[in-house]
């Protein structure tokens, strides 16, 4: 096998070495659109090294961040595109801050889980049912870590049957 070197991300747009998520998704007219999310995904190292999420439409040639709406500095553990649009618009973002959706390919994302924003809770895991029915998402449960560390607690398990 071989490998090309897609990395067109210059140190400006993206200030860490460290990469969290990957996912890839079709356009109508079925060109591939990549998703990068930066982050190490670690719970010791996973606040402030992650910077954004970035798109490619190109191929991997060049990337655009599209990280409105996420916490700064978060990491992204994982990126996932809901199998139930066609139009692969619909994304999710397991972060270092939380559950994240965007349903416009990126341009504004929402945290759907914790409920309370203010809260700091790390989802680690999304993904969906064989069917696309349900959507599962995970994260440490709370309480896990003993004070001054317990602020890596997570969202535990959460299911939805709508998306």
């Amino acid at each position: 096998l071989s490998w090309q070197n897609i990395s067109g991300i210059t140190p400006n747009e993206l200030p860490t070495l460290s990469a969290g998520a990957f996912a890839v998704s079709y356009d109508v007219n079925n060109n591939r659109i990549l998703y990068f999310g930066s982050g190490d995904g670690t719970l010791f190292f996973g606040d402030g090294r992650g910077m954004r999420i970035f798109k490619s439409t190109d191929d991997g040639d060049s990337w655009t961040s599209i990280s409105n709406g996420l916490k700064p500095g978060t990491s992204i553990n994982k990126i996932v595109i809901s199998p139930n649009d066609p139009t692969g618009n619909t994304l999710f973002a397991a972060t270092f801050h939380g559950l994240y959706k965007t349903t416009n390919g990126g341009s504004l994302w929402t945290q759907i889980i914790p409920l309370d924003p203010s809260k700091h809770l790390i989802c680690t895991d999304i993904c969906f049912s064989p069917d696309g029915s349900r959507v599962y998402a995970v994260g440490p449960s709370a309480g896990h870590t003993p004070l001054p560390w317990n602020f890596f607690d997570g969202i535990e398990y959460w299911r939805s049957d709508d998306g």
